[in-house]
């Protein structure tokens, strides 16, 4: 199984937001970058068998502009463990539910997705990692293994994506 982590896109500032920060939608640059990421990540030929999300607005936003950039044909899933309250440890086990040979986007927000990364590679402490909003990380599982181990295959900043 190959697992690609995706952060959502540059979003509206915390302390100017008032309403719920599930609510929290993108910003006009954040939609323009993931575009731009996106048309990089067609590119790169990536193609997903199952795209999955939290389902806070500015996450799922970011997903919709992807998939669309590649020509994602599927339904989007909301995946309730990748919000920032979730588990890590539940969401890893949920994967298990998905065939070995798949291939999965899950965007998500920090510092949720670097905790995730550290557990997929296996790590007990948090690393010095952290994915930039709209970066992506890619991470192939070893197949037939329960503990869900990987391997990091490369780690990209938006603005690498965006260049290629």
């Amino acid at each position: 199984m190959i697992i690609y982590l995706h952060r959502h896109a540059l979003a509206v500032d915390k302390e100017k937001w008032k309403s719920a920060d599930s609510q929290r939608p993108l910003t006009a640059e954040g939609r323009k970058i993931e575009r731009k990421v996106g048309k990089g990540v067609k590119h790169l030929k990536l193609s997903f068998d199952h795209i999955l999300t939290s389902s806070y607005d500015r996450a799922r936003d970011t997903a919709l502009i992807l998939a669309q950039a590649i020509g994602y044909k599927r339904k989007i899933e909301v995946a309730p463990e990748l919000i920032p309250t979730g588990s890590q440890e539940k969401f890893a086990q949920s994967l298990k539910h998905y065939p070995k040979d798949a291939e999965i986007l899950a965007v998500g927000h920090e510092p949720y997705l670097s905790k995730l990364i550290a557990l997929l590679l296996g790590s007990p402490n948090p690393m010095p990692l952290e994915l930039k909003k709209s970066g992506l990380c890619r991470i192939d599982l070893e197949p037939g293994t329960k503990s869900l181990r990987g391997q990091l295959k490369w780690f990209l900043s938006p603005k690498l994506i965006k260049k290629i």
